[in-house]
This record gives structure tokens, C-alpha cells and sequence, in this order.
């Protein structure tokens, strides 16, 4: 099982600990650490996200404010992928995305 993590490089330590986490249960945890250097980024982000089993997007008051987490999440719901939102802290529903 493959899981998308979805996260914002404010919260690479969230990030870390939550691979940490899945790979503990035997889910190889996939992100953009994995993608090599010179690869076309966005390709490579929706190739992996094609390819994972769920995906995890990590919703703090950081990420909420990035468009990137709001366009993989709708990229993954598109193609049909499970998404499994952690929520870490608190997090202002009214912030426009």
C-alpha cells in the first residue's frame, strides 16, 4: 500500500513524523523527498499521487494558506483516491482558499 503525503515545507517535521508513522504500519509513505532532483516537478507530484493507494493531505494553519495542498487534494478526489486529511493544531475554517 502506497500512501500520497501532502504537506507544506513549513511542516516538515509533521511530515517526517507522520511517514515515520505509516511506514511503522507497513504503508510506504510517498512525498516529494522521493522525487529526484532535475525531474519535472508538478509531473512527478501528479504521477505519484496517480499511483498511491490514499492520499494524505496535512492540514495546518500553515498549509491552509498554500494552494498547492487544495489543488493535490482536488487532483487526487478527481481521479478517485481515498483522502485521508490529518488535521494537526487549529486550523481557521474561514480563510478563503
Amino acid at each position: 500500500m502506497r500512501a500520497f503525503v501532502s504537506y507544506t515545507h513549513d511542516d516538515l517535521d509533521i511530515a517526517k513524523e507522520v511517514a515515520s508513522v505509516l511506514e511503522a504500519q507497513q504503508i510506504a509513505a510517498d512525498w516529494d523527498r522521493n522525487i529526484q532532483p532535475g525531474t519535472a516537478f508538478t509531473d512527478a507530484i501528479k504521477s505519484r499521487i496517480l499511483y498511491s493507494h490514499v492520499f494524505v493531505p496535512l492540514i495546518t494553519e500553515r498549509s491552509q494558506r498554500r494552494p498547492w495542498i487544495h489543488q493535490e487534494t482536488g487532483y487526487a478526489m478527481a481521479l478517485n483516491i481515498p483522502v485521508l486529511p490529518l488535521v494537526f493544531g487549529t486550523v481557521d475554517d474561514s480563510i478563503p482558499r
